[in-house]
C-alpha cells in the first residue's frame, strides 16, 4: 500500500518502487527521480521530520526538502536485505533508524549523526519484540509491539525502561486524542480506550478478553 506525505505545496506518494509528487495547486503529477540510483529500488520507511522527508531506497537513505531538492543522505545502510525492514522515527528532535531482522527477530537501532546513522543502544526489552508503530508522547517514547506497549525515557544519552502496559497483547498502534484519551488498537483483541490518568494502573486489565473501554474512577482527579 502506498504512503502519503505532505510537504510544502506538494503531496508525495511512496510506492514500493517509485515516488511521485503532486502539486496541490496545479494538480501536476511527476515522478521523483532519485540521484545516483540506476536500478529500480525497493522504497520503504518514508518519514517527515520538520521540513525534510527521509526514506530508504534499497540500502540508501534519501531526503526530499521543501524546495523539492532530492539528495542521497546516507549511501550505505548498515543492514540491508529482503529480511531487513527499516523504520524511521523522531524523539526529542533527533532522528532514529530502526532496522528489524525478520529472520532473527532482532531490532537494531541507529541515530542520525551528521551525514550518517550510527548505532545506539536501546533497552533489552526492545531487542526481540516486533515493533509495529512508535509514538513520541511528551518526554516518553512509546513502542507498540508484539508484547504490549513498551514505554522508554531518556536520561541524558541513556535510554531506560519506564513502563510496559498490555504486556500480553499484540499492540499495533496507539493514538492520543485532543482530550488526552489514549486509543490502542490490537491484532486480536479489538480496541482499548484508556482515559488520560495513571495509565500504569491498567497494565494487568486484559486477561484474554476483549475490552472496549476502561472507565475513569470517580475517586481519581
Amino acid at each position: 500500500m502506498a504512503e502519503f506525505i505532505f510537504l510544502g505545496n506538494k503531496l508525495y506518494i511512496f510506492s514500493t518502487t517509485v515516488v511521485f509528487s503532486i502539486d496541490l495547486v496545479t494538480k501536476e503529477r511527476k515522478e521523483v527521480i532519485l540521484p545516483s540510483h540506476n536500478k529500480v529500488p525497493v522504497i520503504r520507511a518514508p518519514y517527515k521530520q520538520k521540513d525534510t522527508i527521509y526514506f530508504t531506497g534499497d540500502n540508501v537513505v534519501f531526503t526530499i526538502t521543501a524546495s523539492e531538492k532530492v539528495e542521497v543522505f546516507n549511501s550505505q545502510i548498515a543492514l540491508f536485505g529482503s529480511n531487513f525492514f527499516p523504520k524511521l522515527f523522531n524523539y526529542q528532535e533527533e532522528l532514529y533508524l530502526l532496522i528489524y531482522d525478520n529472520v532473527l527477530n532482532e531490532n537494531h537501532f541507529f541515530i542520525k549523526y551528521e551525514n550518517d546513522f550510527v548505532p545506539v543502544e536501546f533497552t533489552n526489552e526492545l531487542k526481540n519484540n516486533r515493533i509495529i508503530t512508535i509514538l513520541e508522547n511528551k518526554e516518553d517514547l512509546w513502542f507498540c509491539t508484539s508484547n504490549g506497549v513498551i514505554i522508554l525515557n531518556k536520561n541524558k544519552k541513556q535510554f531506560f525502561l519506564k513502563e510496559v502496559i498490555f504486556k500480553n497483547d499484540f499492540i499495533t498502534k496507539c493514538i492520543i486524542d485532543e482530550n488526552e484519551t489514549v486509543w490502542f488498537s490490537t491484532l486480536n483483541n479489538g480496541i482499548f480506550i484508556v482515559p488520560s490518568l495513571n495509565i500504569k494502573s491498567y497494565k494487568n486489565v486484559v486477561n484474554n478478553e476483549i475490552i472496549s473501554v476502561v472507565e475513569k474512577s470517580p475517586l481519581q482527579t
